[in-house]
């Protein structure tokens, strides 16, 4: 009977933050097993392992660099979306100012439709003078005062309904 030491591998805490191996040694006898199937065992398990091992190191390396290619996507984009961000608040500030422009020439507006409706009357009243003067050289008045009478009265309705 041979005695030899076998070598387990168990995981304590195997949990996604990893694997922790502790390894625990035992004692034990097998029969009509020779030190040297012990070992060819032995290294066997140890290059399956090693195998295992290799590939899972092979796998996380391959996540690594997937998950540092997205993190760097991610970098790009939010570079971009603060670039646009300033893009529109810089469009934002050029239309509130061409806005605050617009308000100041509005305010202005009433006073200068005020002067043309005052010049509109000065230069109607100027007409009608102009064309009773005439009328009354050539003795016809009567027929103008009757219709710019039929117009100022058309007129005040309509300044009425507004």
């Amino acid at each position: 009977m041979a005695r030899y030491c076998e070598v387990q591998h168990y995981a304590a805490g195997a949990g996604e933050a990893g694997q922790v191996a502790q390894e625990v040694t035992v004692l034990a006898e097998r029969p009509n097993l020779s030190l040297a199937k012990v070992r060819t065992a032995e290294a066997q398990e140890l290059s399956e392992r090693r195998v295992r091992l290799l590939k899972d190191a092979h796998l996380r390396a391959e996540q690594q660099v997937a998950v540092r290619n997205t993190m760097l996507e991610l970098a790009d984009e939010l570079d971009r979306a603060a670039v646009r961000r300033r893009e529109l608040e810089q469009a934002m500030v050029q239309e509130q100012l061409q806005s605050a422009k617009l308000q100041e020439e509005l305010a202005t507006w009433p006073e200068k439709l005020q002067k043309v409706r005052d010049k509109w009357e000065a230069l109607r009243v100027e007409t009608v003078t102009w064309g009773i003067r005439a009328s009354a050289r050539e003795g016809a008045a009567f027929p103008l005062l009757l219709t710019l009478a039929t117009e100022a009265s058309a007129n005040s309705a309509g300044s009425v309904d507004k």
